[in-house]
């Protein structure tokens, strides 16, 4: 789901965040693997909704519900 300015990266299931894929801010295109999550030994690859500029939320390691917000796609570069 897109907000005004960013795609909504939320968790397919409840999982563990075993890798993540693009650093923050890398240019990512709709459809892109950018995230993995497991769940009872099986992974599940979380897709980009949208073109833009991927900021994970949560680190490797963290433990997350479905529907949680793991990332954010913005749809210009952010800068610290």
């Amino acid at each position: 789901m897109a907000s005004k300015d960013y795609w909504k990266l939320e968790a397919s299931t409840d999982g563990t965040v075993s890798q993540i894929l693009f650093s923050p801010g890398d240019q990512v295109t709709t459809g892109d693997e950018i995230l993995v999550l497991e769940a009872m030994k099986m992974f599940f690859y979380e897709t980009a909704p949208g073109d833009g500029f991927f900021y994970p939320l949560v680190p490797v390691g963290a433990s997350v519900r479905q529907g949680q917000l793991i990332g954010k796609i913005f749809l210009e570069k952010r800068t610290a």
